[in-house]
Formats: C-alpha cells, structure tokens, sequence
C-alpha cells in the first residue's frame, strides 16, 4: 500500500479464534480494489484516523471503512491528551467519531499507557 509522502505503508492481516483481522499501520493513500480483494472483509479493523502525514483524515478512514466494510472497527493513530498538540500533526478522536456518528461504536476510550 502507499502512503502519500512516505511511499510504501505495510498493512497486516491475520486469522486468529476464526476471525479476519486487519491493521492498516500508517496507511494514507485510498484502498485499491485489488487490496480490498486481498483483505477481504474483516472482522476487525484497526484503522489510523487521525490525519497528518502517515494516517486517514476522518472522512478518508470513513471512505475506506465503507469499502471494506468490517464487523468491527477500532481507530487508532490520533491525537490524544498526551500529546503536545501544538507539536503534533494529528487530530483528535472526536473528529471521526463526529464523523461516523450515525453509526454503532461500543466503549471508545482514551487508553493511557505508565
């Protein structure tokens, strides 16, 4: 996969307990319909929405969300309290939260690591 300034992103996707999992690392660029074929539908689908350099805006993670249409999504790569937010490049959760509104998310959580 690319990513729009840095070239090649590597996306991983596995079986683990019978379901189809997808992480989309720092991907940028749209979801080619020979990719979308190699990933199948996932299950889950771990998806960096944050914006900047190496992750979707919002609406491209809702774009590419709706091409692969998974069971379960989980965002990643954005913009937290942890952040120094004048030094960062990304934007917050709530952006594709807002985004996504009309549909389902169950216990989103700012999870902060020691």
């Amino acid at each position: 996969m690319n990513g729009y300034r840095f070239g090649t992103n590597v996306a991983w996707k596995w079986i683990q307990g019978g379901m189809n999992i997808v992480h989309l690392g720092g991907i940028a660029s749209p979801i080619t319909t020979d990719q979308s074929i190699l990933m199948g539908r996932p299950d889950i689908l771990l998806i960096p929405v944050g914006g900047g350099a190496k992750a979707y805006t919002a609406a491209e993670a809702k774009t590419a969300i709706d091409t692969l249409n998974p069971k379960l999504v989980i965002p990643t790569h954005y913009l937290t309290t942890a952040a120094n937010s004048e030094a960062c490049d990304l934007s917050p959760l709530d952006n594709f939260l807002a985004l996504m509104q009309a549909q389902k998310f169950v216990g989103v959580a700012e999870v902060r690591l020691p």
